[in-house]
């Protein structure tokens, strides 16, 4: 939060797992059979479902401060990502990692959604995210550019894109559903296709 400076922010934190199995030492998720079914059709895949965590997730995962104001959260993201490289760096670790997209520096995210809603931007170039963030992190992994499959790409410096080396990119972005409530909410729709969910929603 303080490096994408969203200290008051109260959105869930995310956590990236190997398998179904892990998310379930950290999570209520698999106590719901409803919503087990729908992560063993979905996952792994391009989706971040908010669920209820459990006692194993540590407090300072999900207590806040933000000047006089605190808060604890009571619900976490999950993603089970279906990328090689991720999945081999979570298998050998054997441990869950926290995980938060990046914003584009100096882009208004306010500005673009009202623009354009179905359009986020987005890095195009890997080399691109080592400028404003490798002084704020251990390392960087680079992958390569990630091709998002079904998704818009439009790579020219654009009023709205602001840098050549950024974005539009619709389908990127994983698609978020809230399975806390009575019934589940799609919050986002991203690369994630939503047949899996209809049964659901």
């Amino acid at each position: 939060f303080h490096m994408k400076n969203t200290e008051g922010a109260k959105e869930p934190l995310s956590l990236l797992c190997h398998s179904i199995s892990q998310a379930s030492q950290y999570t209520t998720a698999s106590q719901n059979k409803d919503v087990f079914r729908l992560f063993k059709k979905s996952l792994p895949g391009p989706y971040t479902y908010i669920v209820h965590a459990n006692h194993a997730v540590p407090k300072f995962w999900m207590e806040h401060k933000h000047h006089r104001k605190s808060w604890r959260q009571q619900q976490i993201g999950v993603r089970i990502p279906d990328h090689p490289v991720v999945q081999a760096l979570l298998q050998e670790l054997d441990h869950p990692l926290v995980c938060s997209n990046v914003p584009a520096v100096g882009f208004d995210e306010a500005e673009e959604d009202e623009e354009e809603q179905t359009a986020p931007v987005v890095y195009c170039d890997p080399d691109y995210i080592l400028e404003p963030w490798a002084k704020l992190v251990d390392f960087v992994v680079n992958v390569g550019e990630l091709e998002c499959e079904g998704s818009l790409r439009v790579c020219e410096s654009t009023a709205s894109s602001k840098d050549k080396n950024v974005c539009s990119l619709r389908g990127c972005k994983s698609t978020v559903v809230d399975l806390t409530q009575p019934y589940p909410e799609l919050i986002q729709e991203g690369a994630g296709d939503l047949s899996p969910l209809e049964a659901f929603l």
